[in-house]
């Protein structure tokens, strides 16, 4: 069963550069790939979470000038989503990571997505300001602010940022990089991974269709 089918959106900015554009250009087309992306996988109704590492912590180490590009572009998308219908878009909208290290407008709009889009039978999560240790780590120390003793893994989940969000079952990341980067360690443990060399820009319907078909060509042991 594919229940949940994340992405590592990777090469708009090389991409910005093979086709000698700027970055707003390359951001703005990979921001709306994300929404195609939701749409072309609405055929397939077993899958009930969509996630994209939208934003990672060492991205927040850029330059001001690109950093303050991308959350103006996000602002944009996240208010000409609410600008729509909301029948059109039957999800439910989740925003997961250290949200805090983000302008206070940008959570704001967030959390008003989260509320208008939060119904329907597939969840769309966008992970931003998220690292893999820094999850870790604050689940780590959350525990210890607890006071608790002894942790086994089900209770270290609890405190992770997806505690109520499945693993994984299948990791899909564009630009021919072959890691993960920090994305999900504790949760990717059996995810199922495929590497495609595409710019995520470029990404197509038939390329994200066939790799979900190459997905139930698999058999998943789960170290067994």
């Amino acid at each position: 069963m594919l229940r949940h089918i994340t992405f590592i959106p990777d090469g708009n900015r090389r991409w910005a550069k093979a086709h000698d554009v700027s970055l707003r250009e390359a951001y703005v087309k990979g921001i709306r790939k994300m929404f195609d992306v939701v749409q072309w996988l609405s055929e397939f109704e077993e899958i009930e979470y969509v996630s994209f590492w939208s934003l990672s912590t060492d991205n927040l180490k850029r330059d001001e000038e690109e950093l303050n590009l991308l959350f103006s572009l996000f602002e944009e998308a996240l208010l000409k989503g609410m600008e729509e219908k909301k029948e059109e878009f039957k999800v439910r909208v989740r925003f997961l990571g250290d949200l805090g290290r983000l302008p206070r407008r940008l959570v704001e709009l967030m959390r008003k997505a989260e509320q208008r889009f939060n119904s329907g039978d597939r969840t769309v999560v966008f992970f931003m300001a998220y690292g893999g240790r820094d999850e870790i780590l604050h689940a780590v120390n959350a525990l210890m602010r607890a006071g608790v003793s002894r942790v086994d893994a089900e209770l270290f989940t609890s405190y992770l940022y997806t505690a109520d969000i499945p693993d994984p079952d299948f990791l899909i990341r564009t630009s021919g990089e072959m890691r993960l980067s920090g994305f999900l360690p504790w949760q990717t443990s059996y995810t199922e991974l495929y590497f495609i060399k595409t710019l995520w820009p470029d990404l197509s319907r038939e390329e994200v269709i066939g790799a979900v078909k190459e997905f139930y060509k698999r058999k998943r042991r789960f170290g067994r």
